[in-house]
């Protein structure tokens, strides 16, 4: 490998104003080939790289580099929460929206399956809603969504539960969106308060059937549940439900 005159004396990378950088652990510097220093590289034109494994510090001069973001040949700290040894592994705990990745990875490789768990009653913008009911000690629940959907007939209803128009931000990122069955909905019941957007007084579908292809509706803002057996062309509002 030869470096060719025309890179003799600039710096060939600057990754200054790196937007993942901040003010206290910059990792952006100006890089340039070595002149000359242990035959590695040379400022002379069609000069070549020494045989043999090297270490990109024998190679490159690192300039304004700060010594606490940067330690050549041994780890790289990126961040003030990540760090990155030579081997590339990440060696420093570090959280993304409050959660320590590197914990919750530690957990999925340590129990084969997802690490990462929730607390019943409590809203997740990832998960599209808020949880109602948890099992697998959190690693698995049931979300309902934080606004109605459509106002129609059951089945109207049931063809439309994961189109996005019908959700908010949260709920259209998420998929598997499903009527509630009438168990479900008295944990609705329970929360709905701390769920929000309810039509006062109004009737929402489950998919509770009695045979007939007629479905029983409930009322989300009534302690006991409230429900009734309607036609097959009523109209009721829905507010649906997922698995995670």
């Amino acid at each position: 490998m030869q470096f060719a005159g025309r890179y003799t004396g600039d710096n060939i990378i600057n990754t200054y104003g790196s937007e993942f950088s901040s003010a206290a652990t910059t990792i952006g510097f100006a890089v340039k080939p070595k002149n000359g220093l242990a035959g590695f590289v040379s400022s002379a034109g069609n000069a070549s790289f020494k045989r043999g494994a090297i270490r990109i510090s024998d190679a490159f001069e690192f300039l304004n580099a700060p010594t606490a973001t940067v330690a050549i040949g041994t780890d790289v700290t990126m961040t003030s929460r990540f760090k990155i040894n030579a081997l590339g592994d990440i060696t420093s705990s570090g959280k993304i929206n409050g959660r320590d990745i590197l914990a919750e990875l530690d957990a999925l490789n340590a129990g084969g399956g997802g690490g990462i768990t929730y607390t019943v009653n409590t809203f997740y913008a990832e998960l599209g809603g808020y949880v109602v009911k948890i099992w697998d000690s959190g690693k698995h629940g049931l979300v309902v969504a934080m606004q109605d959907q459509i106002k129609s007939t059951f089945f109207q209803v049931l063809n439309t539960t994961n189109t996005a128009n019908n959700h908010d931000a949260d709920g259209a990122a998420v998929k598997g969106w499903r009527i509630p069955t009438l168990n479900e909905a008295a944990l609705i019941v329970k929360e709905h308060a701390n769920i929000g957007g309810f039509t006062a007084n109004a009737f929402y579908w489950t998919s509770h059937s009695m045979g007939d292809l007629r479905y029983i509706v409930v009322q989300f803002d009534t302690t006991p549940i409230y429900s009734h057996y309607p036609s097959s062309t009523y109209q009721a509002r829905s507010r649906v439900v997922r698995e995670f």
